[in-house]
């Protein structure tokens, strides 16, 4: 599983994955918070693979 949240007011960007063995079992997780080289807005109205410089 993996999950993206977008913070305007803070120009954030935060990342979260769960790793789950092939039984479904829970392994590990991980979050972060990142700076995006674009602002979130504009990262939000973007779909993946479509950031044109």
């Amino acid at each position: 599983m993996r999950n993206a949240s977008f913070s305007p007011s803070f120009n954030k960007v935060g990342i979260g994955a769960c790793i789950r063995d092939v039984g479904g079992n829970f392994v590990i997780a991980k979050t972060e918070w990142l700076t995006p080289i674009i602002d979130v807005d504009m990262g939000e109205r973007t779909q993946p693979g479509e950031h044109r410089f």
